[in-house]
């Protein structure tokens, strides 16, 4: 159930990124940022300016900025996905995450980004000089899911306490 419920999350993640960046300069998004409730949470949408977004939203898309994120780890079930188009950006927590450009700050003092539970989490950042600093148990960390850090362009620094960067624990990958 774990690996079906995985598979359909980032088939569904990569189809929204698919369709997010093909059509990118054709999305209207607010001036103001705006929430909304909807069937797997808390929906939040920012500007094209710097926005800050809490840990309480289910669904996060911003298109730019430099924006600052609070995510925790998620946990009984429950949906998490931060899309950002562009901006120098400051993650801090953990949470699944697509990020298009900039240069970007990911910090975690405990569980960090791309790691995953009974789950999946996938950090997926497709450019920029990006930094990442985790507690412990992240940057591609898992057992029985999966944990992703994928960082596709960029001169990128990591930096990990314990368990991570590639750990892969009983039923994880």
């Amino acid at each position: 159930r774990i690996e079906r419920a995985s598979s359909l999350f980032l088939q569904a993640n990569a189809r929204l990124s698919h369709a997010l960046r093909s059509a990118r300069d054709r999305v209207r998004f607010p001036d103001t940022a705006q929430r909304f409730a909807s069937a797997v949470g808390m929906v939040s949408l920012g500007t094209r300016g710097d926005d800050f977004h809490g840990p309480d939203a289910a669904v996060v898309v911003d298109p730019g900025g430099n924006d600052t994120y609070e995510r925790e780890p998620v946990t009984g079930g429950a949906v998490s996905v931060l899309i950002d188009l562009g901006g120098d950006d400051r993650y801090r927590g953990s949470a699944a995450s697509l990020d298009f450009s900039g240069d970007d700050t990911y910090e975690s003092t405990g569980p960090g980004w791309g790691a995953a539970i009974a789950g999946a989490s996938a950090l997926v950042d497709y450019a920029g000089n990006d930094t990442y600093a985790s507690g412990h148990f992240g940057q591609g960390a898992a057992a029985f899911g999966l944990g992703v850090l994928l960082d596709l362009s960029g001169s990128d620094g990591y930096r990990l306490s314990a368990a991570g960067q590639g750990l892969g624990l009983a039923g994880g990958l």
